[in-house]
């Protein structure tokens, strides 16, 4: 039996950082994109601050549990955006301080996650922010399909860190919102059937 451990991943202690972070590095990229003429700048020009004129004026948002409020607060702290994060009335102060801990500010809705859900795409539409879902109703692609690429970092490292010519034959993943799930599943059907 073989076990993926992300328990470190970026200091998070979740798979999640893979997903919101990338997702808020992508966007960030192609707004530059947008802003320069269509050159796109790689991850170690975001994290270096090469372009803060422009990130400095974008705003990202979630609505979370967690983990995934965590992951994008943290991706928009190392790039350099605004972010606003919504969460729901059951939420722990735990939950919503480590999100804050990474400069997002923290917005507690009345009700269940997906009234925080709704509450932060209309407040986005009204400002202009940018909304970065771990999943879709169908209206949101690209964060989503983001979020997902993300992780599939996490499919490719299990697949690299088996021993040689070991092919899995069952495999157990956290299931959650189903965006991390899909992604293990590819890597396994490219490589091993």
């Amino acid at each position: 039996m073989c076990y993926k451990d992300e328990n470190s991943r970026f200091g998070l202690g979740s798979f999640k950082p893979l997903g919101g972070a990338y997702a808020v590095a992508s966007l960030l990229q192609k707004q530059i994109a947008t802003h320069q003429g269509d050159r796109t700048p790689d991850i170690s020009e975001l994290i270096a601050g090469r372009h803060r004129h422009i990130t400095s004026d974008i705003t990202v948002t979630a609505a979370t549990d967690g983990n995934h409020g965590r992951s994008v607060a943290w991706g928009a702290q190392l790039f350099g955006c605004r972010c606003i994060i919504f969460i729901h009335e059951t939420v722990t102060n735990a939950r919503e301080h480590a999100i804050a801990h990474y400069g997002a500010e923290v917005i507690r809705t009345p009700g269940t996650f997906d009234d925080a859900v709704r509450k932060a795409a209309e407040t986005a539409k009204i400002e202009g922010w940018h909304v970065i879902p771990d999943t879709t109703d169908g209206t949101l692609i690209d964060a989503p399909r983001n979020v997902m690429q993300g992780y599939t970092l996490m499919a490719a490292e299990a697949i690299d860190q088996l021993p040689d010519n070991q092919i899995p034959t069952h495999l157990f993943l956290q299931a959650g919102v189903g965006g991390m799930a899909p992604c293990h599943l590819r890597a396994i059907l490219a490589n091993f059937c």
